[in-house]
């Protein structure tokens, strides 16, 4: 993931989408917070699309 300097996420809708338990997915959404910030986030068809960009490292 930190190769990248964006990521499109598509998860299930906030309505329906079941909490995140998975120590794999729960260490993905600490990458994402992290090191990334949602640049866009829809709604299409009953996903959720999300796009993070990678911030800017501190020099």
């Amino acid at each position: 993931m930190l190769a990248q300097q964006r990521i499109l996420l598509v998860t299930d809708a906030t309505q329906v989408a079941k909490p995140v338990t998975a120590k794999r997915d729960r260490m993905k959404a600490a990458v994402l917070e992290e090191y990334f910030t949602p640049v866009a986030d829809e709604q299409v068809r009953g996903r959720r699309v999300t796009v993070y960009q990678r911030l800017a490292l501190a020099h």
